[in-house]
């Protein structure tokens, strides 16, 4: 939990470093807006660029080499959990300024490929719709507007860990004792 700028303060503030960023989701904005995708009180920008800011490469700071926190944290909880599914019992929930993101496994983190300047570059998204899509409207039961503000960002999860998922993982080349 933080208090202070929510991410979309942070992002929409003049003075956000990323400058690109912020052009990528003003013009994801405008698609949602030509498509009438907002409503007041249950989807609107706020919510959008909350979700944008999420997905892997995406930080408000200049440096590029930032911007996987979040989607690793994401995939961090799945990791834990045990498995991507639905279980009725785990769930994390993201809540920023009038955002609230749940996390509960009806959808699950994809891996997407763009090609700039002639390379393959991939990197992880989670939009919360069957198309994978950022451009397509997420799942309104899991990513909301809501009336109460939170003056930051602060995130809460409950998870059932299953027997073997907190068993460190060994790297190639690792013997298993000698530690």
């Amino acid at each position: 939990m933080n208090f202070g700028d929510t991410i979309y303060e942070k992002f929409k503030d003049p003075k956000c470093p990323n400058q690109t960023v912020v052009k990528q989701m003003q013009r994801l904005s405008e698609t949602y807006t030509r498509k009438r995708w907002f409503s007041k009180a249950e989807f609107e920008e706020e919510t959008l660029w909350t979700l944008y800011a999420l997905q892997e490469g995406v930080t408000s700071h200049k440096d590029w080499k930032r911007g996987n926190g979040s989607i690793r944290f994401i995939d961090s909880f799945f990791s834990l959990k045990g498995d991507t599914e639905y279980d009725n019992l785990s769930s994390m929930t993201i809540i920023s300024g009038n955002t609230r993101i749940i996390f509960d496994g009806s959808y699950q983190i994809e891996t997407k490929e763009i090609i700039r300047d002639g390379k393959t570059h991939r990197f992880k998204v989670m939009p919360f719709n069957q198309t994978g899509d950022i451009e397509e409207q997420p799942d309104k039961k899991l990513v909301k507007f809501v009336p109460d503000y939170f003056p930051g960002t602060m995130l809460s999860a409950k998870i059932c860990i299953k027997p073997g998922n907190t068993a460190p993982i060994q790297q190639p080349n690792q013997s298993s004792h000698g530690r």
